[in-house]
């Protein structure tokens, strides 16, 4: 034996005095107290509006597309990857999430850098319209008007917030998304021609909140 070889440390092995078992009951929920908690939840076909500034409005935790992607794999044969756009997206939603929407989206503003035109694409659109520069979205984004909680709370840690001060061409983000309940709750799936906003429908939750 070398003397480099004779100076490496043998491998420490833990002492079973010292350790500690952590039960694998412990690492497992009881997943049956959360149902009351998590309630039902429904398919929902939700979206943003072609006349949207932006791709997606995120809302709630979630996001609200202009259009979305199904992809299917070509086989091994040689066959292409298909990818089939729709308008929006399904997902599933519920009383608890749509609760957060009804709260965040009335502080949601899109901030328009142009005036409003004559022709822009929106409800009754569909998808593959052609759009060009007669027709095309607004330039502008989202901002989130902070509420008086908020504001108070970040004045008493001392930091600084932004007021919301209305300019020309805001508008309210309920006019720009849509939320749908999906009438085949089994085999669900988004439409063919962007529907109304949901400043015009509002939500749908098919169940009573009649206690």
């Amino acid at each position: 034996m070398s003397t480099t070889e004779s100076k490496k440390a043998s491998p420490r092995q833990p002492k079973k005095s010292e350790s500690t078992h952590i039960a694998g009951s412990s690492l497992v929920t009881e997943l049956h107290q959360h149902e009351k908690i998590t309630g039902n939840q429904y398919w929902y076909w939700v979206g943003a509006l072609p006349s949207c500034p932006t791709d997606v409005m995120y809302l709630a935790g979630m996001g609200f597309p202009k259009m979305t992607e199904k992809v299917i794999p070509g086989n091994k044969a040689g066959g292409k990857t298909q990818r089939i756009p729709h308008i929006g997206h399904v997902c599933r939603l519920s009383l608890d999430k749509i609760d957060m929407i009804k709260k965040q989206l009335p502080q949601v503003v899109l901030r328009f850098m142009e005036e409003p035109r004559d022709s822009e694409p929106g409800v009754g659109a569909v998808l593959g319209d052609h759009i060009d520069e007669s027709n095309r979205p607004r330039k502008g984004y989202p901002i989130t008007i902070p509420t008086a909680e908020q504001i108070q709370v970040s004045r008493e840690n001392k930091r600084s917030v932004v007021p919301y001060t209305r300019r020309e061409h805001d508008e309210p983000g309920a006019r720009y998304i849509f939320a749908q309940l999906c009438a085949n709750q089994d085999h669900p799936s988004p439409e063919s021609v962007y529907p109304e906003p949901l400043e015009s429908t509002g939500i749908e939750w098919p169940e009573s909140q009649q206690e």
